[in-house]
């Protein structure tokens, strides 16, 4: 429930995203029980058979093993060993057939993470798929999960925002970093990027009402799905004081 909802919102948002959607099965013991589906953008029917379409996530296209998917090694916090957002963006500046739309698609998906409390957006959750002509675009998005709902779970920012390890110690100068790193002048992006960050949240309360309404029956399932929308708003707050500070 929790994966559904943040990718249906962030479909709603205008990211490119990976469908999904939620079906009734019976489980082994014969209790009827829901199920999250999600659609392979990989595969594709061409001349009456199934395609396969080369990609790579950026742990792969980077050379890092899937063991370093995290930007910083949680024993020891300030030694880097995986991808962050610099990383990310060098892969599109090399190789993308279209820069720029990749590049405001993955920051309004670094947004988007932020906002809805996914701390899980690490260097095997960004894929890139090869189109043939020895040129990349970025995959369909997937796996968002608001992690921030599960008490249990490190915190910590699978890639990081300046030296902030998440969104609630982050300063202006610490997202000024992340959007050096990605090419994008702060100056001339305020409006577009606050712009987004209310598309986002006003999408997450949308499927969140609907989600409480079609597919929470339990009382737990109703929580979760509140408690979803409150995070998304306390991050919400936090970032847009980060682009336009109160003066």
């Amino acid at each position: 429930m929790n994966e559904y909802l943040c990718m249906t919102a962030a479909k709603r948002s205008g990211l490119v995203v990976a469908n999904v959607d939620i079906i009734e099965y019976l489980n082994h013991e014969g209790v009827e029980s829901d199920a999250l589906i999600v659609e392979r953008y990989d595969r594709v029917f061409m001349a009456n058979s199934l395609r396969r379409l080369h990609q790579e996530d950026a742990c792969q296209a980077l050379g890092f093993s899937p063991a370093h998917k995290y930007e910083y090694n949680e024993d020891h916090a300030d030694i880097k060993h995986g991808p962050g957002y610099k990383e990310l963006a060098t892969i599109i500046d090399k190789h993308s057939g279209v820069p720029v739309v990749d590049k405001m698609e993955l920051l309004n998906r670094i947004f988007f993470n932020l906002i809805v409390g996914n701390n899980d957006f690490h260097g095997k959750n960004t894929s890139f798929i090869h189109t043939g002509d020895g040129l990349i675009n970025l995959s369909p998005a997937y796996d968002i999960v608001c992690t921030e709902a599960y008490d249990d779970v490190n915190h910590d920012d699978a890639m990081r925002m300046g030296n902030a390890k998440n969104i609630k110690g982050a300063s202006q100068e610490d997202l000024h970093a992340m959007l050096d790193q990605l090419g994008v002048n702060p100056k001339g992006s305020e409006k577009r990027m606050v712009s987004y960050c209310d598309r986002a949240l006003s999408s997450i309360i949308e499927v969140g009402d609907m989600v409480h309404e079609e597919y929470a029956i339990l009382d737990s399932e109703k929580r979760h799905v509140m408690r979803i929308v409150e995070i998304a708003k306390h991050n919400h707050t936090a970032l847009k004081g980060l682009i336009n500070p109160p003066t």
